[in-house]
């Protein structure tokens, strides 16, 4: 997001779901490195949450919002469309996990894939070593990868100003 100009971003929480801790904690350590103040509100896994922490921004909203995983960044968007704003052009919306759902045509959701078929051929292939008595435990790790779609853009005050900034990210994207 910082790629594109943004600087004012929150991170919905994904509360004390599995890798929330993890995600949490990676995007303070990333805005932390980037001298960017960490916004970070209470969210979850579900439409609902984000739903909720969506309308939490209406107040001051940020020009990009990192969703826990998309099914929360879905619901961020609900909330944000009901206000009568658009996304990207008033905020930019980021999940995590690239869902079926983010995929789907008129979602079209940027999101951060974790390369989840992949972890499973490695899961399944380190069990089956296992089992064949080949080898001890091993840590397998594959980077996530954006996935952009049509919810992340310049903020609009770059626009303004003349940025024609196309890059999308300045560095790797340390959400596992």
């Amino acid at each position: 997001m910082t790629g594109l100009g943004h600087w004012n971003i929150v991170h919905v929480d994904g509360g004390s779901a599995v890798s929330a801790a993890r995600r949490r904690d990676a995007f303070r350590l990333e805005m932390m490195g980037r001298q960017l103040e960490p916004v970070i509100i209470p969210g979850g896994p579900a439409e609902d949450d984000g739903l909720r922490a969506g309308d939490s921004l209406q107040g001051s909203l940020p020009s990009a919002v990192i969703a826990f995983n998309d099914r929360s960044a879905l619901g961020v968007m609900e909330s944000l469309r009901a206000a009568g704003l658009c996304v990207p052009e008033d905020a930019s919306v980021l999940g995590f996990d690239n869902s079926q759902l983010a995929q789907l045509r008129f979602v079209q959701l940027s999101s951060v894939s974790s390369e989840a078929p992949l972890l499973a051929v490695a899961a399944v292939d380190r069990a089956v070593d296992r089992l064949e008595g080949r080898g001890g435990p091993v840590h397998v790790v594959h980077d996530p990868r954006l996935i952009v779609r049509r919810t992340t853009a310049p903020p609009a005050e770059a626009w303004k100003l003349g940025s024609n900034s196309t890059s999308l990210a300045t560095g790797p994207i340390n959400f596992t």
